[in-house]
């Protein structure tokens, strides 16, 4: 046996065991450490989520800006016309504005000149079968709304909605000329032409524009008058006058008799225009007040107060948060403060009550010191009822 130690192999493996053996340092360069063929997918994947991530929360950032801008737009405050007319829709009869046929075809340049510059958008109406058999019917105008809101009455906002839709609105006007209303007085067809275009209905709100109908009575007064001039002349031959004046006198007054009946047992009002032009600006105002009315009627409704935020004091934000309820003034926060102190002691007051009698509890309170008035039944139900409800939209009354 040789004393001497076999030599080491000549191999990668052995040289690094070797070295290792000797208790040197393992150099990181060894050829044991190959680097991988293939990369490593762990950053690969970390990166991918990282840009999904700012991805969402891009697309989350702009969906909210644009919810954030549709409440901001819902909400705005309309003070004028020309705001509201963009949303309306006027469809009316073709018959209307039909050449050398129509009342309005004189005007039918002006009033879609005018209707399209406040961009009104208009959608003419071809007449039924059922009104192409009667030729001396009268024209109709409807309307239609782009509803993009819904008002919430408790809540005292308007809601936008998800997509935009269309509402008829309850208003109808028809178009009709001083001939043929005096022709449906004569044949006593008038009241079942309104009742024809539309229903009786409360909801509904109903117009006739009438045309020239003074100007046509004039005319048969004046005829009228030519009769009692040739009267007086045949009178020398003993020929009468009296039923002549007679007809002539009673046509008048039975269309305004007939036209009251109208208004009165139909509620429809009566608008009457000397000339064509008069009508045009009559359908113009007509559609500016039927684009700005839910927002007219909603401004007697009182909208919330807003408080000052610079409060400071526990007991002043208290007072101003009774004072955001309807019909609490400053004297009777006062006084709800002076008894109950705090939010906490009153909320504590109404569960010691018995549950019938807890909506009372704040009824007997003096809020006025001079008069000696106390708060009322009715304005401590509505406190109750705004720190008892569970339900947010809950009626106050």
């Amino acid at each position: 046996m040789p004393s001497s130690p076999m030599p080491w192999p000549k191999s990668p493996t052995l040289r690094l065991t070797g070295q290792t053996s000797t208790k040197e340092p393992v150099s990181t360069h060894a050829p044991l450490f190959f680097p991988s063929s293939s990369p490593d997918p762990l950053p690969k994947r970390r990166r991918a989520a990282a840009t999904n991530s700012k991805v969402t929360v891009k697309e989350a950032r702009v969906q909210a800006l644009a919810d954030r801008q549709r409440w901001r737009e819902a909400n705005r405050t309309r003070h004028r016309k020309s705001d509201t007319m963009r949303d309306l829709i006027m469809q009316w009869d073709t018959s209307l504005f039909a050449p050398n046929t129509g009342l309005l075809h004189k005007v039918h340049d002006t009033v879609n000149e005018r209707l399209t510059s406040e961009m009104v958008t208009i959608e003419p109406r071809e007449p039924s079968l059922a009104d192409q058999l009667h030729p001396d019917r009268f024209g109709t105008v409807r309307f239609k709304r782009k509803v993009r809101s819904r008002y919430d009455p408790v809540q005292k906002w308007w809601e936008p909605l998800a997509e935009e839709i269309c509402i008829s609105e309850p208003t109808l006007v028809m178009v009709a000329g001083g001939e043929q209303v005096l022709r449906a007085v004569e044949d006593g067809s008038l009241a079942d032409r309104i009742s024809t275009n539309v229903p009786d209905h409360p909801q509904t709100q109903r117009l006739l524009l009438i045309i020239g109908l003074d100007t046509h009575l004039r005319h048969l007064r004046n005829q009228a008058n030519r009769a009692f001039a040739a009267g007086v002349r045949q009178q020398i031959q003993g020929q009468g006058m009296a039923t002549v004046i007679k007809h002539h006198e009673q046509a008048g007054e039975k269309v305004e008799r007939a036209l009251l009946q109208l208004q009165l047992q139909h509620r429809c009002h009566v608008v009457r225009a000397v000339t064509v032009d008069e009508a045009a600006e009559w359908l113009y105002a007509i559609a500016s007040d039927v684009s700005f009315r839910p927002y007219k009627l909603l401004q007697s409704v009182p909208m919330a107060r807003r408080s000052t935020k610079t409060l400071t004091d526990s007991k002043e934000i208290y007072r101003a948060m009774l004072e955001e309820i309807p019909r609490c003034t400053p004297n009777v926060s006062s006084a709800i403060v002076h008894r109950y102190p705090s939010l906490r002691l009153l909320l504590d007051a109404f569960d010691a009550c018995v549950p019938e009698e807890a909506p009372q509890l704040l009824a007997s309170l003096v809020c006025d010191g001079r008069t000696q008035r106390s708060l009322g039944l009715q304005l401590s139900r509505r406190i109750y009822a705004v720190f008892s409800s569970q339900d947010a939209k809950a009626s106050l009354e």
